[in-house]
């Protein structure tokens, strides 16, 4: 090569190399990959090949349509204003980070769901450091099929982990606007989430497909409004914590922490500790003889699961839920009760099918509500009012839950917190608002029925019609220092109503009635206050008559000193 090829050569190799430095160092575009923001053109192979190259993406204004996108590791989305991105009909979602890790999307960008997508709008399957920031993510319209907006799930490798989803807006879905059912360390906040249909039809919707799968999640400082059923549902999750959000307009309650998920399949349950083979019965005593009972504590709820044609003893057939009252401690036999007071007693009926220690031979079984299904929840700091149903806050079936500090506007003829198969529950320091112009038998501050290790104080309720607290079938109460203002005016109402508790102390309760005279302060209607104590409360300011201050029936309750 002469000496002026070679300086050609060499200023040419020169030349390419800054060009690539370059364009390494630049953000890269779709409009460089070829796409046409047009509304109407496929640009779905543009886009994939954009995603492909990973790194600093700056995905600039216009409308864009594709298909399903794949997300890859380690890149960084930045999406300027005017950004709109739909998908195309008929396909398997928009966005899909499956095993994906240390990746953000953040900017004002609109992401629709196609129109009768067979999947999630957004879907981080096994993703790990992803973080979604001021997205709106629709999912396809609530009417038109699909999923759900955003899906946090698992992946190949396992729960996705550390996600963190911010300022988003996710709305009008099929099914839940947000679902968590594999995330091991999440936060969700300051976003809005509205317009879920369908079932579960839950603005977020924390349910695991197996054990182990949701631990350490956040939500707060969101506001979660006007989704057909629940604001927020918990069926299959453990350590979660929901504070400083609105939960308003939702059909059903606000917040609804309930087991009733995966947590009892096959291969999913956790023998010993989910479910519990039926050996036998011991008609006499109502003992039923179990396989593994060891580790069931007392207070613990129950139900039977029956196959082949099996029937359980009519008397062990007249509810869903049992709660344990007495058992052997070696774990042999459980004594049950269908109210937490009594136990069931002598058993007839033979047809019990086949027993055997094994779960997947015997024909009846028990499912046994125990932690890491859905437990230790921590609801503190929220706001609820003008949500549907029956309650507010409803912690049925749980374990080791607390709710505090909480303000909370019940509607005509609702609870504003509603326990029931609940152990190990906290319940302090809300407020608790009704309405003085409803009656019914649902108007009531705190209702905790069918339930174990309960404790409530330091919560101020008012303006309930028939209880202000209504605690009945409670194995190891506690209620203490809570302040009721016109509550249980109607004719069988009481501020505070009490039955069939077993071991518990009731103290420091103070009762004012300024507007609504109570037709009873403390009143217990029936013989079934075993070893409870009620003492310390004031009932000066009730309103009610003298002998319906405390007019408790039972003479096993031990009614010490209070103010009258």
């Amino acid at each position: 090569m002469d000496r002026r090829s070679f300086v050609l050569a060499a200023s040419a190799a020169a030349a390419t190399a800054t060009f690539t430095r370059a364009c390494a160092a630049s953000p890269k575009t779709p409009r460089a990959f070829g796409a046409v923001p047009d509304g109407t053109t496929d640009n779905t192979a543009a886009l994939q090949a954009m995603l492909d190259a990973g790194g600093d993406i700056r995905w600039t204004a216009g409308a864009y349509r594709s298909g399903r996108l794949l997300l890859r590791s380690s890149t960084r989305i930045t999406f300027d204003p005017g950004v709109a991105i739909s998908g195309i009909e008929g396909q398997k979602g928009l966005l899909y980070a499956g095993d994906a890790e240390d990746v953000t999307l953040q900017g004002p960008a609109d992401i629709f769901g196609p129109p009768g997508m067979i999947s999630h709008t957004v879907n981080l399957a096994g993703a790990k450091r992803a973080t979604l920031q001021g997205l709106r993510i629709g999912g396809g319209g609530a009417d038109a099929g699909g999923k759900d907006a955003l899906y946090i799930g698992p992946g190949t490798n396992g729960p996705s982990q550390d996600v963190h989803i911010d300022g988003c807006t996710l709305h009008d879905a099929r099914r839940n606007a947000l679902s968590v059912t594999a995330c091991r360390g999440f936060v969700i906040e300051n976003c809005e989430v509205f317009g879920a249909r369908g079932a579960p039809g839950s603005g977020i919707d924390v349910e695991a497909n197996r054990h182990g799968m949701i631990g350490a999640g956040v939500i707060r400082n969101n506001r979660i409004h006007d989704n057909e059923r629940y604001g927020v549902l918990i069926a299959f999750g453990d350590g979660v914590q929901i504070y400083g959000n609105e939960v308003t307009g939702n059909g059903k309650s606000g917040i609804a922490v309930s087991a009733g998920a995966a947590q009892w399949n096959e291969g999913v349950y956790r023998s010993g500790v989910d479910v519990v083979s039926i050996t036998g019965f011991d008609p006499a005593t109502g003992r039923v003889f179990v396989s593994d009972g060891a580790g069931i504590e007392l207070g613990t709820i129950v139900n039977f699961q029956v196959k082949n044609g099996a029937q359980r003893p009519a008397e062990l057939a007249k509810q869903s839920r049992y709660l344990v009252i007495d058992k052997d401690p070696a774990g042999q036999w459980l004594l049950l009760s269908a109210d937490g007071y009594a136990p069931v007693g002598r058993l007839t009926g033979a047809n019990w099918g086949r027993l055997h220690r094994d779960p997947e031979k015997t024909d009846l079984r028990l499912r046994v509500y125990a932690e890491g299904q859905a437990s230790n929840i921590d609801i503190y700091g929220n706001t609820f009012h003008g949500n549907g149903g029956p309650r507010e806050i409803d912690v049925s079936v749980s374990v080791g839950v607390r709710v505090y500090d909480n303000d909370i506007t019940a509607g005509p003829d609702r609870a504003g917190i509603y326990a029931a198969s609940a152990r190990r529950l906290s319940i302090f320091g809300n407020r608790i608002h009704g309405d003085l112009a409803s009656t019914g038998p649902n108007s009531r501050g705190l209702s905790i029925t069918a339930s174990s290790h309960v404790e409530h104080h330091g919560n101020q309720i008012d303006g309930f019609g028939y209880a202000g607290v209504l605690a009945d079938g409670v194995v190891d109460y506690s209620g203490q220092g809570d302040s009721l203002t016109n509550c249980g005016w109607e004719p069988e109402g009481a501020a505070v109503r009490l039955g069939r508790i077993r071991s518990g102390r009731l103290a420091g309760e103070i009762v004012r009635n300024p507007d609504r005279p109570a037709s009873h302060g403390i009143y217990a209607p029936t013989a079934t206050l075993a070893d409870t104590a009620i003492e310390g409360n004031d009932l000066t300011g009730s309103g009610a008559r003298p002998d319906a201050k405390i007019a408790v029936r039972d003479p096993a309750a031990k009614v010490g000193a209070n103010l009258l």
